[in-house]
């Protein structure tokens, strides 16, 4: 007769849910740029200090035009008005389409292990 050893070695299984780009679009429209930390921690972090550098670049540039014309006036105020309006525009914007891209990235990388 001839005797079988079973292996006994514990098997792990991780359940991981996937993420709802629903929540994600909400997350963004309550809290901007934060939200994306919901789907991508560099995203946010990108988001969160890249984008107002860049905005602090822009908006010394301008500066710097309007003191290079000697003269500095209603129309400075206006640019800086206007671009302050399109960054954050631009902020919201961006956060949505990186947290939804951000968030079909990571159920397609998990459905993708799951099979």
């Amino acid at each position: 007769m001839e005797t079988q050893h079973r292996s006994t070695v514990p098997q792990h299984v991780v359940v991981t849910s996937t993420k709802s780009v629903g929540i994600q679009i909400l997350l963004v429209i309550f809290l901007g740029p934060l939200g994306l930390f919901y789907s991508t921690i560099k995203g946010a972090l990108i988001m969160l200090i890249g984008v107002p550098l860049l905005f602090v670049v822009f908006t010394a540039a301008i500066g710097a035009g309007a003191a290079a014309s000697g003269r500095p006036g209603a129309g400075t105020y206006l640019a800086y008005g206007a671009s302050v309006l399109m960054m954050l525009a631009a902020w919201w914007i961006g956060s949505f389409i990186w947290g939804v891209n951000a968030v079909n990235a990571f159920n397609r990388k998990l459905l993708q292990q799951a099979f």
